[in-house]
C-alpha cells in the first residue's frame, strides 16, 4: 500500500476516531429521542403521542364539543406547599364534582 507505520498509524487513528464520533451520535440521538418520547408520553394520551411521533398534524374536529376554561381563586395559594400527588388528588375531587353537576342538570 506504500504507507510507513506512522501513516498507517495515523490513518487507522483517524478511521477509528471517525467510527467512534458517529456511533457516539448515534448513541447521543436515541437517547435525545427516548427522553422526548418519554416526555411525550407523559404529556400526551398515547395514541395522541404515537401520531405526533408518526409526523402527523394533529388538528380533530369535533362537531359537538364544550371546553372549559377554569381559573379557580386561590388554587395556586392553596395548593404551593402540596405534593404534586395532592394537588392531583384536589383538582381530580373538583372535576369530578364538575362531571356530576353536568349530568345533574343534563348540560351535556
Amino acid at each position: 500500500l506504500g504507507l510507513t507505520n506512522g501513516d498507517f498509524e495515523l490513518q487507522t487513528g483517524r478511521i477509528l476516531q471517525s467510527v467512534f464520533s458517529t456511533f457516539w451520535s448515534m448513541i447521543v440521538k436515541s437517547t435525545v429521542l427516548s427522553e422526548s418520547q418519554r416526555v411525550l408520553n407523559a404529556a400526551l394520551p398515547y395514541q395522541i403521542s404515537e401520531r405526533v411521533k408518526n409526523g402527523e398534524k394533529i388538528a380533530d374536529s369535533y362537531s359537538h364539543a364544550t371546553v372549559l376554561f377554569a381559573d379557580i381563586v386561590g388554587f395556586t395559594n392553596f395548593t404551593k406547599e402540596l405534593e404534586s400527588r395532592q394537588v392531583v388528588e384536589y383538582s381530580n375531587l373538583i372535576f369530578n364534582k364538575l362531571d356530576k353537576l353536568v349530568k345533574e342538570y343534563k348540560l351535556e
